[in-house]
């Protein structure tokens, strides 16, 4: 087998609360770039960018970027956004932090989406 060149390797966590018996995702909003993907659910994660070491500080990093309690108050091409109170955001980034059990690599194949 050849040797594939990865473009990224980046860490995505798989959310979920087992009281509730629900899942926690992110959901891109209207603002985001690529067209497709807008009012899409994802998980919560990202790419690295240079200086990130391992995939486990990518997602400490984009846990807390996203999960972040002193947002705007409004998104460039969104407006107003109601967000969850900062307490209750503090409560599941922390907890989502405090959780973190590593699992193992997946390889994933995915066609550019336009």
């Amino acid at each position: 087998m050849a040797k594939e060149k990865l473009d990224a390797h980046p860490s995505g966590a798989i959310c979920c609360c087992r009281k509730a018996e629900k899942f926690l995702f992110s959901v891109y909003d209207q603002g985001y770039p690529k067209k497709a993907y807008r009012m899409s659910a994802n998980m919560i994660g990202g790419n690295p960018e240079p200086g990130d070491i391992s995939p486990e500080i990518v997602l400490i990093k984009e846990i807390s970027e996203k999960l972040d309690p002193n947002h705007a108050s409004e998104k460039k091409f969104v407006g107003k956004v109601k967000w969850a109170s900062e307490a209750d955001i503090r409560l599941i980034r922390n907890g989502l932090l405090g959780g973190i059990q590593p699992m193992q690599d997946f390889f994933i194949r995915q066609p550019e989406v336009n």
